[in-house]
C-alpha cells in the first residue's frame, strides 16, 4: 500500500499534467484568435461555447466526474481565453506600434477597482511594461483616447444587475474612438477587511453606492444593523478599511483587491444576483 507522501506526489504529477495542458490549450486559442483575425470572425462563440460544454458534461457524468464541476471549470477556462484571445487580436492589429512603443491605457477609478482589474485582465497577454493612467469619469477616458495620451481605453458598457450604462453609449455616438475589442468579466462582490475579524461585531460596512445595491439581500439577511457609508468607488472603500484598521468595519469589493491591501475575502459572490 502507498504512503501517504507517495499518494500525494501521485496528485503533484497529474496537477503537472494538467498545468502543460493549460498551456498547450492557451496557445492552441491564440491560433484560433489569429485565424479569427484573418478572416474577420468574432472573437466570442456563444453557441459553440455551449455545445462544447455540452459535450464535456456528458462525457463527465461517464467518467463519473461531477458534470457541475466541469461546467465551473470550463466556464473559467472559457472566460480566460477569450480574454487572451481579445488581448492577441487587439497585439494583432496594433502589431508595430505596442513592440515598439510605450503603451498606456486609460480606465475609471483608481487603483483596484473592477476596472482596473478587467483593464489588467484584457492587456495580459500585450506586453507586460503597461502604464495605467486612473481617471476620474467616462468623458476622461475618451478624450485621453481621442488627444493621444492614451492608446486605449476600458469602458464598461453593460452589467447583468442593471443593464446597459446609457452614459458610455451616448458618448461613444460622438466620440472619435473605436471599439477594437470586447471582454466579459466577472463581478464578484466579497465582504473584504481585515483577518481574524468576528462578523457578529461588524457594525460598518464602506462600499459605492452601486455594489451596496447589488448586495441589498445578503447586506439584509447577514448585516441588519450595520451602517452603509457610500465610497467614491469599491476600491476607495477598500482601502478605507485598510486604514481605519477596525475590528468593527468590512468593505464591498473585490477580493484581489483586498489582498493588495493586506485585508482578507470573508464572503464572495454576495450579489443578488449570483455569478455561476
Amino acid at each position: 500500500m502507498k504512503d501517504i507522501a507517495e499518494i500525494r506526489q501521485s496528485i503533484n504529477e497529474i496537477d503537472a499534467q494538467i498545468l502543460e495542458l493549460l498551456e498547450k490549450r492557451k496557445a492552441v486559442t491564440l491560433e484560433v484568435a489569429e485565424f479569427k483575425f484573418n478572416n474577420g470572425l468574432k472573437v466570442v462563440d456563444k453557441k459553440r461555447e455551449q455545445e462544447h460544454l455540452n459535450v464535456l458534461m456528458q462525457n463527465a457524468e461517464k467518467k463519473n466526474v461531477s458534470a457541475e464541476l466541469v461546467r465551473k471549470i470550463y466556464l473559467e477556462i472559457y472566460e480566460d481565453s477569450v480574454a487572451n484571445q481579445i488581448s492577441y487580436l487587439h497585439y494583432l492589429a496594433n502589431k508595430n506600434q505596442v513592440l515598439n512603443n510605450d503603451l498606456e491605457v486609460s480606465y475609471l477609478g483608481p487603483i483596484g477597482t473592477y476596472s482596473y482589474h478587467a483593464t489588467r485582465k484584457y492587456l495580459n497577454a500585450v506586453k507586460d511594461d503597461i502604464k495605467f493612467n486612473s481617471c476620474s469619469s467616462f468623458n476622461e477616458i475618451i478624450s485621453n483616447v481621442e488627444q493621444g495620451k492614451s492608446g486605449i481605453g476600458v469602458l464598461p458598457i453593460e452589467n447583468t444587475s442593471s443593464g446597459c450604462i446609457n452614459e458610455v453609449y451616448d458618448l461613444l455616438q460622438e466620440a472619435q474612438v473605436k471599439i477594437v475589442g470586447e471582454l466579459t468579466f466577472a463581478i464578484k462582490h466579497c465582504i473584504i477587511g481585515k483577518p481574524g475579524l468576528d462578523l457578529s461585531k461588524i457594525t460598518t460596512i464602506y462600499s459605492h453606492s452601486q455594489p451596496a445595491s447589488q448586495c441589498s439581500i445578503w447586506l439584509r439577511n447577514n448585516f441588519p444593523n450595520a451602517e452603509i457609508k457610500t465610497c467614491s468607488s469599491s476600491s476607495a472603500a477598500i482601502q478605507e478599511v485598510a486604514k481605519l484598521n477596525s475590528d468593527t468595519s468590512v468593505a464591498i469589493g473585490i477580493e484581489d483587491t483586498g489582498k493588495m491591501f493586506g485585508l482578507v475575502s470573508y464572503a464572495t459572490n454576495i450579489a443578488n444576483q449570483k455569478i455561476m
